[in-house]
């Protein structure tokens, strides 16, 4: 039997792409996996044959890259049909950007939604277009949605908060399934953390205007996330900031264990690799007490959650100053557990 798992553009293993490549590994051993996406970098390719069987992608190469690419894929999607012959398949689509009839939808979250919360820390240009735009990006969004209710059996969401976006949109959410991380990699390196700096993630959905704010006070950080044009560049010049760029996992596995807290402002976050990441390495996560971290962050046992940027600004340089109990370390990893990949497979089969 085949399998066929869909994809957004492939440009990374970034965070979108685990849930899909976790559950085509565990099918690999038994079924004829195929891996369809709108692109898969060339670079990528020979890695992701790994995981699967067969990769299918359309010929024609997209114009953009990184997120741009997501969106280009995704307006292309009313315009060109999936030309792949799924008859006698199972098909499990895990992309916001691929129109295909399908026996379980894995929504990550609306992309209209997205860009209404990112587009605020966006440079001007891209928060005029956006304005300009949105009406019309709001009306395909929702279409594309329905159409994806409509042939698809079963409609899971990756969180709760996921899963509300979309019945906002009207659309009925058969489950909730939280995307896994492997725990038995993510985890203490030492016993004995350095906690000489803060640890933050620079990406599309980060809110830059408060992590300058603690900088500016005195608070060490460390960054880490591949660079995007969107960086400001005081925050990259800052004195109090040390900008990494893109890690490798066994480096930044050290840096979650070594921080003394992980920092997460963001604008959007339907899930949030980064805070499970973190509490996995036994590192405590200061973030927003919405959205995704909401549902993964255990306010004063697993990290703290607060209700606004103010209150964000207080807290960091409080913890900064003051530190915390080493008894939170224990609970991070103590109760990080329940995302682990061996527990999430239990609830997919």
């Amino acid at each position: 039997m085949r399998i066929i798992i869909v994809t957004d553009p492939v440009m990374s293993l970034g965070a979108s792409l685990r849930p899909a490549l976790f559950i085509a590994k565990k099918l690999h051993d038994h079924f004829h996996v195929v891996l369809l996406a709108p692109h898969i970098s060339p670079k990528l390719r020979n890695i992701l044959i790994n995981y699967v069987d067969e990769l299918y992608f359309p010929k024609i190469p997209l114009m953009y890259s990184g997120s741009l690419a997501v969106l280009e894929a995704w307006l292309r999607s009313f315009i060109h049909k999936v030309n792949i012959s799924y008859n006698e398949a199972i098909v499990l689509n895990f992309s916001s950007t691929v129109k295909i009839k399908s026996d379980i939808y894995y929504g990550q979250g609306p992309i209209s939604a997205a860009l209404n919360d990112i587009h605020v820390e966006m440079p001007n240009k891209y928060k005029y277009l956006y304005k300009l735009f949105s009406p019309i990006i709001k009306k395909i969004d929702a279409k594309f949605i329905s159409y994806i209710r409509k042939n698809t059996v079963l409609f899971i969401a990756n969180s709760k908060y996921s899963a509300e976006l979309y019945r906002t949109l009207g659309v009925h959410v058969d489950g909730i399934i939280y995307p896994p991380l492997n725990t038995e990699y993510f985890k203490p390196v030492t016993s004995n953390p350095s906690s000489d700096y803060v640890l933050t993630y620079f990406g599309k959905e980060t809110e830059f205007s408060v992590i300058k704010k603690i900088a500016d006070l005195g608070v060490k950080i460390k960054a880490f996330g591949e660079k995007a044009p969107y960086i400001p560049n005081h925050i990259l010049k800052h004195k109090n900031i040390d900008y990494l760029g893109k890690v490798s996992n066994k480096d930044l596995i050290s840096l979650y264990s070594n921080a003394l807290y992980t920092l997460f402002p963001f604008t959007h976050e339907p899930f949030g690799y980064v805070p499970v990441e973190s509490m996995a390495c036994g590192t405590p996560v200061l973030t927003y007490n919405k959205q995704g971290p909401s549902e993964t962050v255990v306010h004063g046992a697993t990290g703290w959650l607060v209700n606004d940027e103010k209150e964000l600004v207080e807290v960091a340089l409080k913890i900064w100053n003051n530190g915390y109990s080493k008894v939170m370390r224990k609970k991070c990893r103590k109760y990080v557990v329940r995302f682990s990949a061996n527990k999430i497979l239990r609830t997919w089969t």
